[in-house]
């Protein structure tokens, strides 16, 4: 970036952290509102709100769910949203005015997916932000993910760990020491569904809907074909993939590539609208695959045997189902979180398709009890670590409304 950039740069950060802190400050004082207000978007990130919003509800709480169309995901037949019509609030222009919040959590730290005016630039001026982050902090270069606009605006940020509300702490360091922006470590209310889904084992939902008695394989491609967050092994190993598992009968086969991955590749030319079709064709007219673009895909990690995914927040999440991971190498593992060196040191790094075959065929036919025996560990320390945190989140809330 040019020096002028750099300043220019700086500049607008500056006068966007200046107007967010008057914003806060006056909303603090005068929006004598009780009600909270959840932004919905992209549905498979709402389990990562879920649990905060019905600990509120369970304590009386006035809440709404916003939902606003997600332009760049494919439609569903069924919102995961609908077991909440009560709640339920369809965006229109001038809802935020309409809905009078006094705290507003947003799914994602992206502005540009949501309509002008119920972007953090000018929802900040109406209302108190709070902020869950739906990535699971994997490593330092995960930066890019919040930007220093959106982070200055956020009054309540709800870090999933260390490293995170680390993270947080340096991008908005001088509004934490003024004290109009608060960082929490409660813990990551994601982890509780998880941790309640092996009490009821309810599958319901699982993706898993053909030849059930089969080996249960899931494969979860990233969506960027080149991307500095690590890019999409979908070209590299989908012929090898689809041939293996697809109409196989030793096995259940799930497809659940990232809501963007289908659109950004034919965007940039890497696939036709037809060579999509024949795949979704394919693998509808199978004896035992299925693609998922369902919102809710907790059932079908329960269900699953095996996951094959490039990077992706999936990935700390199923390690807390202490279940075999074959991760496909996406070139973003410099400056990895603990965790994440830990996850993969207990399962499997794949480089290239032999390295995929070997690992596959070390899992079906017998792992070492050691690495069984350290995931299953892993699992413990991960739910363990993070119960009553929506609880926590929650009654925190509660003291902001005041």
């Amino acid at each position: 970036m040019s020096k002028i950039k750099t300043i220019l740069k700086t500049l607008r950060n500056d006068l966007s952290y200046r107007s967010a802190k008057r914003s806060i400050l006056k909303n603090r004082k005068i929006n004598k509102s009780k009600r909270v207000v959840f932004i919905c978007q992209c549905e498979s990130l709402w389990p990562k709100s879920e649990p905060v919003y019905l600990a509120l509800k369970n304590k009386g709480i006035d809440c709404k769910l916003l939902v606003v169309e997600d332009l760049m995901s494919e439609k569903k037949e069924v919102s995961i949203f609908e077991k909440y019509n009560d709640d339920v609030v369809y965006y229109k222009n001038g809802i935020i005015d309409e809905l009078n919040p006094k705290i507003v959590f947003y799914p994602r730290p992206y502005d540009h997916y949501l309509p002008k005016d119920v972007r953090t630039k000018n929802v900040v001026k109406k209302a108190l932000i709070a902020y869950i982050p739906y990535y699971f902090y994997q490593r330092g270069g995960d930066n890019g993910l919040l930007k220093k606009t959106f982070s200055d605006r956020v009054c309540f940020y709800f870090a999933d760990q260390k490293e995170a509300a680390e993270q947080y702490k340096n991008i908005s360091a001088k509004g934490i020491k003024n004290g109009h922006l608060h960082c929490l470590e409660f813990g990551y209310p994601f982890f509780e569904t998880i941790g309640k889904l092996f009490e009821t084992s309810d599958l319901s939902k699982s993706a898993f809907i053909k030849n059930k008695e089969g080996l249960k394989i899931l494969w979860t491609p990233r969506w960027e074909f080149e991307g500095e967050n690590g890019g999409s092994n979908f070209l590299k190993y989908k012929d090898f993939i689809f041939d293996k598992f697809v109409n196989n009968k030793k096995y259940s086969f799930v497809f659940r590539p990232h809501p963007l991955l289908f659109d950004n590749f034919i965007k940039k030319g890497a696939l036709s609208v037809e060579e999509k079709d024949s795949i979704l064709n394919m693998l509808k007219e199978s004896n035992n695959s299925n693609y998922d673009h369902s919102g809710d895909y907790l059932d079908t990690f329960m269900d699953c045997d095996i996951l094959i995914s490039d990077t992706s927040s999936m990935i700390l999440e199923f390690a807390s189902f202490g279940k075999p991971l074959l991760y496909c190498d996406s070139n973003d593992n410099e400056d990895s979180s603990s965790l994440w060196n830990e996850i993969i040191e207990k399962n499997y790094f794949i480089r290239n398709k032999e390295e995929l075959i070997k690992c596959f065929d070390e899992v079906i036919k017998g792992e070492n009890e050691s690495k069984i025996q350290k995931r299953k560990m892993l699992s413990k320390e991960i739910l363990d670590a993070h119960k009553n945190s929506a609880e926590r989140i929650a009654e925190y809330i509660i003291k902001q409304l005041g």
